[in-house]
């Protein structure tokens, strides 16, 4: 984990490392349910002291390297504690009602639909039926 001054994103990327520990070997699920708990209330702490809602859109919307977000973080963790500041709903609240997002379509709005769907698993390669090393029928030329 690289030093980041993101307490949020911080956190998340701690607790989905936690999540990783756990999986991996479950004799270890009970500290690490302890330790996360521990996370999860320093860094709410954290986010009921945040002053404004610049840092708080800072906070939350920052990516990592593999471009995700701390909201897209607290969804897939279920970190719930972590949007109990009045600056983080409206955060939330402004992405819903943003003017990419919605027109009342829920499917309309790629960034609400991943939020609430999780739909980063099901994302198509679709460069994998169009592989440079593939074969090529005559016919079809």
């Amino acid at each position: 984990m690289v030093t980041n001054f993101n307490v949020t994103l911080t956190g998340c990327l701690l607790i989905e490392l936690l999540e990783l520990i756990s999986q991996q070997f479950e004799q270890l699920r009970v500290r690490t349910l302890q330790i996360r708990s521990k996370v999860e209330e320093l860094v709410s702490e954290y986010m009921l002291q945040v002053a404004g809602e610049e840092e708080m859109r800072y906070l939350l919307l920052e990516k990592d390297f593999e471009d995700r977000d701390s909201l897209d973080l607290i969804t897939s963790l279920n970190i719930v504690t972590f949007l109990e500041s009045r600056f983080a709903e409206n955060v939330v609240f402004e992405i819903w009602r943003s003017p990419y997002a919605t027109n009342d379509l829920i499917f309309t709005a790629s960034t609400n639909f991943y939020f609430l769907f999780d739909w980063y698993d099901c994302i198509i390669d679709q460069e994998n039926g169009r592989r440079f090393f593939a074969g090529k029928h005559i016919k079809n030329i």
